[in-house]
């Protein structure tokens, strides 16, 4: 395994956004498999997933994962406090989100799930 996406879906009401992860691990840094693998990711979110924005989160140290969210697009929008719960502590994080419209990708209605039916 090279590495992985991950959407956390926050909402799918009237926000429709999710937070986007992405990761690679180190044997591969450096060989442009990230933004290829991110910018696979922003696709499926707004044409698959019918996402209206996504947010990555990143580590305040991690100039790396900003420098790849930088490279595909996204915007840095600021620093929330103590965000996150990583190595065992609260930690600040560093938020860069991008919408469907920045892509060049048709603004869509709110996604609604069917809803299951009941069995009677």
């Amino acid at each position: 395994m090279i590495g992985g996406l991950d959407f956390y879906i926050y909402d799918r009401g009237v926000l429709q956004y999710a937070n986007f992860g992405y990761f690679i691990h180190n044997p591969h840094w450096g060989k442009g498999m990230g933004s290829e693998a991110a910018l696979a990711g922003l696709k499926i979110a707004f044409l698959h997933l019918k996402l209206h924005r996504l947010e990555a989160a990143i580590n305040l140290k991690n100039f790396r994962s900003q420098k790849l969210a930088k490279k595909i697009g996204m915007i840095k929008e600021g620093i929330r406090k103590h965000y996150w719960y990583e190595n065992k502590k609260w930690t600040d994080q560093m938020i860069f989100s991008l919408t469907p419209e920045a892509l060049g990708i048709k603004v869509r209605r709110p996604f609604r799930p069917r809803q299951l039916s009941k069995n009677k």
